[in-house]
């Protein structure tokens, strides 16, 4: 994709997604299953450009593993995940089950918890750690 100064039109935004996947194939044998883009690159349609074009979202699976992989380093020592969401973006109807999803598959773990910035701050406080 490209700078926000310099984004593409809407149809020329889903042109160039339609003509990368089948060029991707072509020169590795095998057409990409999602996207990895930088987010200030995307449009307020790409990610519907792309499930058009038959990609996977698969924002779920990444917040998943990212938790699977603190919360077992978290067995030794505390970890904090943050998850970085925009409103406009995955508040849509059909993109919030992935987060509802995530979120209940993170909250049937024991000992995790939900904290704001705020509880975590003053929890590190409260502990008498210092940097």
């Amino acid at each position: 994709m490209v700078g926000k100064g310099d984004q593409l039109g809407l149809e020329e935004e889903r042109r160039t997604i339609a003509d990368t996947l089948p060029r991707i194939a072509e020169m590795t044998g095998r057409r990409p299953s999602g996207w990895l883009g930088a987010g200030l690159a995307e449009t307020w349609h790409t990610l519907d450009y792309l499930a058009a074009e038959g990609c996977l979202y698969e924002f779920e699976k990444m917040i998943r593993r990212q938790f699977d992989t603190l919360y077992a380093e978290g067995a030794a020592s505390g970890r904090v995940m943050a998850i970085c969401l925009h409103p406009y973006l995955i508040g849509v109807p059909h993109r919030i089950a992935g987060l509802d999803s995530a979120l209940a598959y993170i909250r049937s773990h024991a000992g995790v918890w939900f904290a704001t910035g705020e509880e975590i701050v003053r929890h590190w406080l409260q502990s008498g750690a210092t940097f």
